[in-house]
């Protein structure tokens, strides 16, 4: 028979110690040999649309650096919801990614009571990458030519005045009730199916005013086909010199960015991600990047893990203050 050997408390506490390393080590050999295959990035909206250029901007840079192909995959419908919970539900290994934004991520809270993923604990937050402002615009043959005038018209039209947005609890629909609410007016909200039949309206003169991405009509806007009362950014626009902002107006608070993060699914290992976001740290810090998002009408985000999941659990509670606070019912 042999003999137990005595316990040694040394021994305990040395295996104690290393114990921690030993189940570190193959999260970090899995962050050393990442990527080994091609990484996909899925955008859950379709060609074409703002978050197009974010996507396959980083994918290109991350490519490169990688040696593997990035495939940015859109999957849309739903709003947002389709192709963002296909992330969530993905291996938890870091060759699944999604791109998600304002909408997928915070505002489907407020608009829907059965959501099919949980925006915060179904997903490792990788970096907030890019965002677009909004700005308020009217026809140019409009009379309108300034918050001031658009207040005015609003409350001379007695709640008949129109303005359109590109669906229900979009962001070009919240931003204008949140101005309502605060000048005491009142105005008709005319939905539509995208951002495009909004823009033809507006050219067409039978809407008075809306809230559009700043992309959406930047063109428009140059052409003297439309005109900017005020944009939601930080600052002035480069392109727009003229046109105040909100904050200027003393209207921050209704400011609301479209943003766009990456996201993995919950579960995949931190060192990877951590991996990934340094990279995108990267090609941020790239000087053509920043020149590709603005020509794209984007503003350059950069904000890693930890930050980016604060900073999404921020916008779902002000999504859901806003959805109360504007009388939204959840379908």
């Amino acid at each position: 028979m042999s003999e137990t050997a005595p316990f040694n408390p040394l021994r305990r506490r040395a295996f104690l110690a290393a114990t921690p390393a030993l189940l570190l080590a193959p999260r970090l050999r899995a962050a050393e040999a990442f990527p080994s295959r091609s990484v996909r990035l899925i955008v859950p909206f379709p060609p074409g649309g703002s978050a197009d250029p974010p996507a396959r901007i980083l994918g290109q840079h991350l490519s490169t650096a990688w040696g593997q192909p990035v495939v940015v995959e859109n999957r849309s419908g739903a709003s947002g919801m389709i192709g963002s919970e296909a992330v969530a539900r993905a291996a938890p290994d870091g060759y699944t990614l999604g791109l998600g934004n304002i909408l997928t991520h915070a505002l489907n809270v407020a608009m829907f009571r059965r959501m099919s993923y949980n925006p915060v604990t179904d997903f490792e937050p990788v970096s907030l990458v890019a965002a677009t402002p909004h700005a308020f615009v009217v026809p140019a043959k409009s009379p309108i030519r300034s918050m001031e005038d658009l207040a005015r018209a609003v409350r001379q039209g007695k709640g008949e005045l129109t303005f359109g947005s590109p669906g229900h609890g979009s962001t070009p629909h919240l931003i204008p009730e949140m101005w309502l609410q605060k000048i005491g007016g009142k105005a008709v909200h005319v939905p539509y199916r995208g951002a495009a039949p909004v823009v033809n309206d507006l050219l067409a003169g039978t809407l008075g005013f809306a809230v559009s991405t700043l992309p959406g009509v930047a063109a428009q806007a140059q052409a003297g086909e439309l005109r900017l009362l005020a944009v939601d950014s930080d600052q002035r626009q480069e392109a727009f010199p003229a046109v105040p902002t909100l904050a200027e107006l003393g209207m921050g608070e209704i400011a609301m960015d479209v943003w766009f993060a990456v996201l993995a699914p919950a579960g995949t290992p931190r060192p990877v991600v951590d991996r990934i976001a340094a990279d995108i740290a990267k090609a941020q810090a790239l000087p053509d990047t920043a020149r590709m998002l603005k020509a794209a009408g984007l503003e350059q985000r950069d904000l890693g893990p930890d930050a980016t999941r604060e900073f999404i659990r921020e916008e779902v509670k002000r999504a859901v203050a806003i959805g109360k606070r504007v009388g939204i019912e959840p379908e």
